[in-house]
């Protein structure tokens, strides 16, 4: 297996330390940012493509798309004929999002749901994945919200950027990286083309139950001012409320095996907070 990425966000950040882990090193890569882990690292130079990194794309069993619309373009543009001819390519994947669902009002969804983005990301994400379909052997990975050690609501609430919006029930989904990490490496073996898989875990939550949650762990009073919808001056923010829906993760369970390592926001958080 040769793995070739193509961006460096968090998710390839962690997909290349637990490969190393596994004693798996040969990984190349290009991004927009430098990566000190990898010794095949590339920066993105949208003029003028190295032979070198044509030749490592053409070797590559396995090539991961991490970077973020409209950088598809890049891609489509550069190497769609060197990845459809490949010889050697058994996996292609992409991470998209699932703000591709747009808003299915607290209703469950699965791969096979209508995609009607409400938000700016969600169109984005849907236009690139379409764009992409121009690709053999394409997965896509639709993720939910990603959180980690590093990215959790602790930190949020230890910096005072806790947000409750008035009146808001929304159901979002949401997923620790390393069963992301998981997903993508359980798939890897699975060389059954033109796929979408749902990364969430088991328990589509409120935003607020798990704010209560963490203030519970932190022993710390549950104590956040509510403001009103047309109050929120963060774009991103009143994006994020236009989705309501809850995502089934029953397909990666049955075709990848995968076992979630935090099925809950409870278990996820738990761990982060005893090794805070």
């Amino acid at each position: 297996m040769k793995l070739f990425c193509f961006g460096l966000g968090q998710t390839v950040k962690n997909l290349i330390s637990e490969l190393k882990k596994k004693n798996f090193h040969n990984i190349s890569l290009i991004s927009r940012s430098h990566c000190k882990d990898v010794e095949n690292y590339y920066k993105i130079n949208e003029g003028y493509i190295d032979k070198e990194i044509i030749k490592e794309v053409i070797e590559s069993t396995h090539i991961l798309i991490s970077l973020p619309p409209p950088y598809e373009n890049f891609v489509l543009k550069n190497f769609k004929n060197i990845i459809n001819e490949s010889k050697n390519l058994k996996w292609l994947g992409y991470l998209s999002s699932t703000s591709v669902y747009g808003n299915h009002d607290g209703k469950w969804v699965d791969e096979n749901s209508i995609t009607k983005p409400q938000t700016t990301l969600g169109k984005k994400r849907l236009s690139a994945e379409k764009n992409l379909l121009k690709l053999k052997k394409l997965r896509i990975f639709r993720l939910s919200g990603i959180y980690s050690k590093k990215n959790n609501v602790f930190n949020r609430i230890n910096n005072n950027q806790i947000r409750v919006i008035k009146g808001k029930d929304n159901y979002f989904s949401r997923i620790y990286i390393d069963d992301i990490i998981e997903t993508l490496i359980k798939s890897f073996e699975n060389l059954k083309d033109n796929q979408i898989y749902n990364v969430c875990d088991d328990l589509p939550t409120k935003y607020v139950d798990v704010i209560k949650y963490a203030c519970q762990l932190l022993n710390k009073d549950y104590n956040f001012p509510e403001i009103e919808f047309n109050q929120i001056e963060n774009k991103i923010l009143s994006e994020f409320y236009k989705d309501n829906k809850r995502v089934s993760n029953k397909k990666i369970k049955e075709s990848l095996g995968v076992n979630l390592k935090f099925p809950t926001y409870k278990h996820g958080l738990d761990y982060i907070f005893k090794n805070i």
